[in-house]
């Protein structure tokens, strides 16, 4: 298998010249690409249909930086509901992703600003390319990791063991109290520029094979928008 250097060569070369450098129908394997997806709230959602997301209560994230007011989410413990047992779920601050051609390597880095925080867990939850709802139309995540709230206002940073995660469109994210202890408690501030909530992740592209014409198989690269 041949490694090309993007910044590089790929940068410098149109496709089919890069093509012809990899040699017809040989597997052609970019660098890993850094992205940085940026959560927004219910009034911005860009490249998306409105009623789609109206439905399910999911929110967008996506590479563009936020350039409006802060939004803010609360995020629920009502101790005895509402109920976790859910993939999909309006009640419970979620935000979705469009990434494909790639697999995430290593660790991402979630950050999202925190206020009247009462130090708390809270579950952070990953699905690649599931819908669901609660109960036994629930799926499982498919990555469930830890996050502690700040007593207060504050920062809260996670690490998400996203190794190997290989979606074939959509990524999700959803925020739960981890427990029915009233300390899971705090709001979200996001979708500024002074509260920038982020995902920030590696992708390593699909292989690319171009033809004789120099046409590519697919796109190069993990087209995150």
């Amino acid at each position: 298998m041949r490694r090309l250097t993007t910044t590089l060569l790929a940068a410098a070369l149109p496709l089919t010249l890069l093509a012809f450098t990899a040699g017809e129908g040989e597997p052609v394997t970019a660098d890993p690409m850094e992205f940085v997806f940026h959560l927004h709230g219910d009034s911005e959602v860009p490249l998306t249909d409105d009623e789609v997301y109206a439905s399910s209560g999911n929110q967008v994230m996506d590479t563009l930086a936020p350039t409006g007011d802060a939004q803010t989410r609360q995020l629920l413990n009502g101790v005895v509901s509402p109920n976790t047992n859910c993939s999909e779920n309006a009640l419970f601050p979620t935000w979705v992703g469009y990434i494909g051609n790639g697999t995430i390597v290593g660790d991402a880095t979630l950050s999202i600003d925190v206020v009247g925080g009462t130090g708390g867990d809270v579950e952070v939850r990953v699905w690649t390319d599931t819908t669901g709802g609660c109960n036994d139309a629930s799926v499982a995540p498919h990555i469930t990791t830890m996050g502690t709230l700040p007593v207060g206002a504050g920062t809260m940073e996670v690490t998400i063991p996203t190794d190997g995660l290989d979606p074939l469109f959509e990524m999700k994210v959803m925020f739960v109290a981890a427990d029915t202890s009233p300390t899971s408690q705090g709001r979200f501030v996001y979708d500024s520029a002074e509260f920038d909530a982020t995902i920030s992740f590696t992708c390593q592209p699909d292989e690319v094979t171009y033809d004789d014409k120099g046409e590519a198989s697919h796109e190069p690269n993990c087209l995150p928008f």
